[in-house]
């Protein structure tokens, strides 16, 4: 589109200014002179406008559509490009082709038809051009021929009729184009006039946020509700909660139910509809959008990273992030090993979106920077997604030691990323339907377990911290328990963690090597003494157990034990 109207504005300097001058001139010095023959220009003039309204008029509908025409055999071939991998994975590739092939024979028909009308129109203006000298010779000559008339007029009235048909043959060619670019035109305008629903308070409401020092990154949410424009009914109601520093936060729920959405009001991504978000007591509405995101550190459900390299990616929070806090940074996140493989290291070079690195690179990277930037309040929207569970379990080992002051704030869809969190928050349908710390749970847990056999505790999951000192038992079967008694493997003694890996050798060798292998893992989930409602979950696996195995399980299970 702009384009479009950059090259019509360019012919529109140096024809439409340049046309009316010889025309006007042209039509001044003729009729200065008496040569009687001014009738000729006059139907010269004439026959020009009709043909240029009958051509316009043909062409100008087809001019007016090729825009779209253009931008909708874009739009298929970025679809097809982009989506390649679905599109043969589905063997669609005929119904591609045929789709293409539509859009294409649309705007080459519509091309072709503009075309040949303007192709047309040369030969007639040439007709016109030819026309004319012929008249002006036919009765130049007669003139000439009763002295009233001079061969040197002739030909001057012959060249000033040239450019008067030149300026109109000019101007022909200018109004060919200015439909297409009237389209563009309003096209930009469209997205120029669009106005921003997201603004800066002005400086007497930016006052108290301007003046505010030493930041902590309190985040919270007082009654708020959320409403997408144009939709019916709110995508968030009535939502109410804290974050503080040093905790981390957790929200989770079922696909749609607006977790993402929530995460987005902080860094006013959206602006909320009802109840407000503050931070430090300050409305994110009232502080100017650069303060507010110089406090967070946001890593996107989708890691998107730019072209150039994986240092200028991680220090694309700031100008102040030092080399030494981009290597930090990329140690917390886990992507030093992959980062220090290749040839040119932080040097090493990233395509448009981060085309050359895999997704859970990516994601690393994404949060890599945000790290780096060391910020007060971290947003993870789904950002350990793509993470196996050992690299997932390692992160957010070394994740918690850098964010000890910050307020930490976690999508997620996997209970075990969120069981080490301080508060964990239930969204369902848009509404908060449970929140609680994690220690809430232990206290029922316990009250059930004390009261004896008659009160028995059945909980899904394994809750566990690192102070519980029952140890947990590892079963391997095929049709039974397999072991002639329970083995420990992992044994937890105040901070200290041990593990039996001759538990697995064990449960290899009773079910034998390719057999389907069933996990039973037991152990008390309660803080009392003597308990004897231990608990059993089971995990089936189409190979025999090794080190590698039972890590991820243990690790999906309670990060605190590795």
């Amino acid at each position: 589109d702009i384009q479009q109207v950059q090259f019509t504005c360019v012919i529109l300097l140096r024809m439409v200014a340049y046309a009316p001058i010889l025309g006007i001139g042209g039509v001044m010095h003729v009729t200065q002179g008496n040569t009687g023959l001014a009738w000729i220009i006059v139907l010269d003039v004439a026959a020009l406008l009709l043909l240029i309204t009958v051509l316009m008029s043909i062409a100008m509908p087809k001019f007016k559509i090729m825009q779209t025409l253009v931008d909708r055999l874009n739009l298929v071939s970025r679809e097809i490009l982009t989506g390649i991998m679905p599109v043969r994975a589905f063997s669609r590739e005929q119904f591609e082709e045929q789709r293409f092939d539509k859009a294409n024979k649309d705007l080459m028909g519509t091309q072709l038809f503009t075309n040949r009308a303007m192709v047309a129109m040369m030969p007639f203006m040439t007709l016109i051009m030819n026309g004319t000298s012929l008249l002006i010779v036919w009765f130049g000559g007669k003139a000439m021929d009763a002295g009233t008339m001079q061969v040197g007029e002739m030909i001057a009235f012959i060249t000033y009729t040239m450019q008067i048909v030149m300026s109109f043959l000019m101007l022909a060619m200018v109004a060919v184009m200015l439909p297409r670019a009237g389209v563009a035109a309003d096209r930009i305008d469209e997205v120029i006039r669009t106005k921003a629903t997201i603004h800066d308070p002005d400086e007497a409401d930016a006052k108290a946020a301007k003046e505010h020092k030493n930041w902590q990154g309190v985040v919270e949410f007082h009654d708020v509700s959320f409403r997408f424009p144009g939709a019916d009914s709110d995508a968030l109601e009535h939502i109410s909660f804290t974050a503080k520093p040093g905790e981390t936060t957790a929200i989770i729920g079922s696909t749609g139910c607006g977790k993402s959405t929530l995460l987005n009001l902080i860094p006013r991504f959206y602006d909320v509809t009802g109840g407000s978000v503050t931070v430090d007591g300050i409305d994110v509405r009232q502080m100017p959008q650069a303060q507010l995101h110089d406090l967070l550190g946001y890593v996107p459900q989708k890691g998107v990273l730019f072209s150039g390299t994986i240092d200028s990616n991680l220090k694309f929070g700031g100008d102040h992030i030092t080399d030494a806090a981009v290597k930090k940074a990329a140690a917390i996140a886990q992507a030093t090993e992959f980062i220090d493989a290749k040839p040119e290291g932080y040097a090493s070079p990233i395509a448009q979106g981060g085309s050359n690195v895999s997704g859970g690179q990516k994601q690393r990277l994404s949060i890599a920077r945000a790290i780096a930037k060391d910020p007060k309040i971290y947003l993870f929207d789904d950002s350990f997604s793509a993470l196996d569970y050992k690299t997932d379990v390692a992160l957010r080992r070394a994740l918690k030691a850098q964010t000890d002051n910050a307020t930490v704030i976690i999508v997620a869809q996997r209970i075990s990323t969120v069981l080490h969190a301080n508060q964990i928050l239930v969204l369902d349908e848009g509404r908060l339907v449970g929140a609680g710390a994690q220690g809430a749970r232990w206290s029922g847990a316990a009250a059930g377990c004390q009261a004896g056999p008659e009160a028995p505790v059945r909980r899904r999951g394994l809750y566990l911290d690192r102070h519980t000192c029952h140890p947990l038992f590892l079963r391997g079967a095929a049709g039974g328990d397999g072991l002639a008694a329970d083995v420990p493997v992992v044994r937890t003694i105040g901070e200290e963690t041990s593990m039996n890996y001759a538990a697995i050798k064990t449960c290899d060798i009773a079910n034998g090597p390719g057999v389907r292998t069933s996990l039973f893992v037991s152990g008390c989930t309660h803080h009392c003494k003597g308990c004897f409602q231990p608990e059993t979950w089971d995990f089936s696996y189409g190979e025999p157990f090794t080190q590698d195995v039972i890590d991820t399980i243990l690790h999906s299970l309670e990060p605190a034990y590795v």
